[in-house]
């Protein structure tokens, strides 16, 4: 199994959750572990001292406002101690990119976009090197409705599902086929929706709707601006439960 599958089985079985459940677990989740693996991986005592001495020069650099040149010897002592600060944080990057890395490539893969379900149109966008005509192959279970041509590089074939499944959809031009699948499935699950290829086409891309986590302010968000509310408060808090400095 890859390391791929791997994380897909540790993480899948949150997929029968709300998409917005889902991203606030993981985003606790990953901030743990990164404020577990940093307070562990760093010198705290070092650290506390550093942000202390930061903190003092600072103040120092307010009262000497009236004084540039004892101000620049402030500053240069502050740019020492911060660049010493950042050099020590650095180290726990060592141990949490690659996790990290994964869990998110996770998280594009099954929680960006919404399924494409029975009975709901979708579209076929593929993107041609030059201009030319596209021809389309499609199983019994997707039943093709339309086609538009874009300056005769782009063209969208639209479609709809009878039946779930995991279906190949062939598309031909200049003599040379490319074949994409798609999902089609009422769960939270889809395929990488662009594949790029050598040849007469550049890319194929199924269609899908942007998966909405949270609505904020009028914004809509995605996983990962979710993410990135959510993991700011948790870190937050638990640098402060755990006395992380």
């Amino acid at each position: 199994m890859s390391i791929t599958g791997m994380v897909g089985v540790v993480f899948d079985p949150l997929l029968g959750l709300p998409l917005f459940l889902v991203v606030v677990i993981l985003s606790f989740f990953i901030t743990l572990l990164t404020t577990l693996i940093y307070k562990w991986t760093t010198n705290q005592s070092l650290m506390k001292s550093l942000k202390d001495e930061i903190k003092s020069l600072q103040g120092l650099m307010k009262e000497a406002k009236s004084n540039p040149d004892e101000a620049m010897k402030i500053n240069e002592k502050l740019m020492a101690v911060n660049s010493k600060y950042f050099m020590q944080s650095m180290k726990p990057l060592f141990y949490t990119m690659l996790p990290i890395l994964l869990i998110f490539g996770w998280m594009q893969a099954s929680l960006a976009f919404e399924p494409l379900i029975v009975g709901e149109e979708f579209d076929v966008i593929a993107q041609l090197e030059a201009e030319g005509e596209v021809g389309i192959d499609v199983p019994p279970q997707l039943s093709l409705t339309s086609a538009k041509s874009k300056e005769g590089e782009e063209v969208t074939f639209s479609m709809v599902p009878a039946k779930e499944g995991l279906y190949p959809i062939t598309l031909t031009s200049n003599k040379q086929s490319v074949q994409k699948e798609v999902r089609i499935t009422s769960e939270r699950k889809y395929e990488t929706p662009t594949s790029t290829y050598k040849g007469p086409f550049k890319k194929v891309t199924i269609v899908h709707q942007k998966a909405i986590a949270m609505s904020l302010f009028g914004w809509k968000l995605g996983w990962l601006g979710t993410y990135i509310i959510f993991s700011i408060v948790f870190s937050t808090a638990l640098r402060k439960l755990l006395k992380v400095y």
